[in-house]
């Protein structure tokens, strides 16, 4: 398969990722290694974005741990992506970077057309109903096989908040609130009870 690649004269990723809070978004993570000479195996997490495609370098994560790496190159394979970076030119290189995620600073991701969202940008918005009652604030979106849910935790539990009709009434980033309708056939996930330590229950 062909390779797409787009180097600009100056990379902006080192001047996005020097300012404070920079929240850090994964476009996918190395699953392995390709060949002798260093090419990495990674799962994309969109396959529909082409942002990996366009950039001259990446962030790569572990943990705490963050490194900076140039992109030689960017290919589609049977199973995701082959790349190769400037300075991990052997089988031992890429096979330490198992397990890091490819990151690019929030700043960098492509505007979207006014009505779509990223799911990153929907973490922390409070939830509301219909007549105001806040629900809860989105903790983080899961997607399933066959939906993708909103995780709000609240005073009766976890819901799972499907983004569709007729559960998701409104996402609004300006107001930086989401309204929700028609929760009462949700079943909240109640928090588990941690157990006590010995004699905790024992009187004094």
């Amino acid at each position: 398969m062909t390779a797409r690649r787009r180097f600009s004269a100056t990379s902006p990723l080192r001047k996005a990722a020097a300012k404070p809070d920079v929240r850090w978004i994964p476009l996918g993570a190395v699953t392995g290694t390709h060949g002798l000479r260093g090419t990495l195996r990674i799962k994309q997490f969109n396959t529909d974005s082409e942002l990996l495609f366009e950039l001259k370098e990446i962030a790569l994560r572990k943990q705490s741990e963050l490194q900076f790496h140039r992109l030689l190159s960017v290919r589609e394979a049977n199973k995701g992506l082959l790349v190769e970076l400037d300075d991990v030119r052997s089988v031992e290189a890429a096979e330490a970077l198992r397990g890091f995620e490819l990151c690019v600073p929030r700043a960098l991701l492509p505007e979207l057309p006014e009505g779509e969202f990223y799911f990153v940008d929907l973490e922390g918005l409070p939830v509301f109903t219909q007549d105001g009652a806040q629900v809860g604030v989105v903790e983080r979106v899961l997607e399933y096989p066959a939906a993708q849910v909103l995780c709000v935790p609240g005073e009766a539990g976890l819901y799972e908040v499907p983004m569709r009709e007729p559960y998701l009434v409104e996402v609004d980033l300006a107001a930086r609130r989401i309204v929700v309708a028609e929760l009462a056939d949700l079943e909240p996930e109640r928090p588990k009870a941690r157990p006590q330590p010995p004699g905790d229950d024992e009187p004094d």
